[in-house]
């Protein structure tokens, strides 16, 4: 099997690339205070449907939303003063914050990885690239085999 070809739309590469979890408090109130003001961001919601939104926003509104995750997240989950739940790749002066929302991140009964909650970006994503980042359609032959399968189990 070969691997998939590596995408070449730069919002992909960037989103796709290595990004570094913000545990803390603190790693949070870092990456805010090295946010570009001067540049312009874009709010991806990779859940909404039927396609994922872009909105565009100010610097200083991408830093005052970092700034206020920790508290945002914080009664989500049960992780103390740290989150776990933010990732952020800065290279060549563009960056990438994914937030994803504890609540959505289970190892449960799942076949693919969570889709962020938030994205914020300095790349605009072409419409495929927000194709690409959509969460995949539910697929109801896996969902009725894993319902037999849990029925049996049950003894239904």
């Amino acid at each position: 099997m070969t691997a998939p070809p590596r995408p070449t739309d730069p919002f992909l590469t960037l989103y796709n690339g290595r990004l570094k979890g913000l545990l803390s408090r603190a790693a949070h109130d870092e990456v805010a205070t090295r946010i570009p003001l001067e540049r312009r961001w874009y709010l991806i919601d990779p859940q909404a449907t039927p396609q994922p939104t872009i909105t565009e926003l100010t610097g200083e509104s991408v830093r005052a939303q970092i700034a206020g995750l920790v508290d945002e997240l914080q009664p989500l989950h049960n992780l103390g003063d740290g989150t776990g739940w933010t990732f952020v790749a800065d290279v060549d002066g563009e960056w990438a914050i994914k937030v994803f929302n504890p609540r959505q991140c289970g190892s449960g009964c799942g076949w693919h990885s969570p889709t962020p909650w938030r994205v914020y970006t300095t790349l605009r994503p072409s419409p495929a690239a927000c194709s690409a980042i959509a969460p995949p359609p539910p697929d109801p032959d896996r969902f009725a085999a894993f319902s037999q399968r849990a029925r049996g189990l049950m003894g239904r």
